[in-house]
């Protein structure tokens, strides 16, 4: 990356205990599509962080996928998953990025940079997402693994963690809705009889145009996977 005269951060590959052997990579990861576009460059996918993101979220979904497996076997799908995507989502990556002081290596614009870009959580989490593909990429999956359990899930009550979001998910929906200003959820349960045991379908709906759907052995489970799907949608869509 010709166009960055930002030297290689020492600090964060200290603060993440992994050389790189190429730090362009450990720079692409950290410059925010903003820099390129502000200096009046073309912008091509190559120049900024949002492809490794991309597969930064692969790599953080597998690795945190295979953890919460080997630490609750005797947790069902609907529970796993309901883990997983606490511990992967935006605001819990943002906190990870802080710890580590990502934002301050950040490569951005000048008017992202004023507006508060190096402390935003969608920007601080995606490049966590790029930073960990970054490390994927130069030294594989055992450096990604590593750095993911340290900073990511370590520290974690996994147990208390999956309950209170299964008793607070709805709750979650609701409240994200109502900041939104989206109509207050509406769901729909239909038992199926196809196998044995018994399973449900629930439908949650915000309005006309929003909805997702969960399953489960209970209308309870199957409307908390609904609201789960719904929630990390809308979190996702920013």
């Amino acid at each position: 990356m010709a166009d960055t005269i930002h030297p290689a951060p020492v600090e964060l590959e200290a603060a993440i205990g992994f050389q790189f052997r190429n730090r362009d990579l450990l720079i692409r990861a950290l410059t925010h599509a903003s820099h390129r576009g502000e200096s009046g460059q073309e912008r091509v996918p190559q120049a900024d962080n949002e492809q490794l993101e991309f597969l930064g979220d692969a790599v953080l979904g597998l690795i945190v996928s295979e953890y919460v497996i080997r630490m609750c076997p005797d947790f069902d799908e609907g529970r796993l998953h309901n883990l997983k995507t606490r511990l992967i989502n935006r605001t819990h990556l943002a906190e990870v990025a802080r710890n580590l002081r990502i934002g301050e290596h950040m490569v951005m614009g000048k008017a992202e940079d004023r507006c508060g870009g190096r402390e935003k959580d969608s920007v601080l989490a995606n490049a966590t997402e790029a930073l960990l593909a970054a490390v994927y990429l130069d030294g594989g999956i055992e450096p990604a693994r590593r750095i993911v359990l340290t900073h990511v899930v370590a520290g974690e009550d996994m147990r208390a963690l999956s309950t209170a979001g299964m008793n607070n998910i709805k709750s979650s929906l609701e409240i994200l809705a109502r900041q939104r200003n989206l109509p207050k959820p509406e769901y729909s349960v239909r038992a199926e009889h196809a196998g044995y045991p018994q399973e449900f379908v629930a439908e949650v709906r915000v309005g006309l145009d929003l909805s997702a759907s969960g399953r489960g052995k209970s209308k309870k489970n199957a409307e908390m996977e609904a609201a789960r799907n719904l929630l990390l949608r809308l979190e996702t869509a920013g």
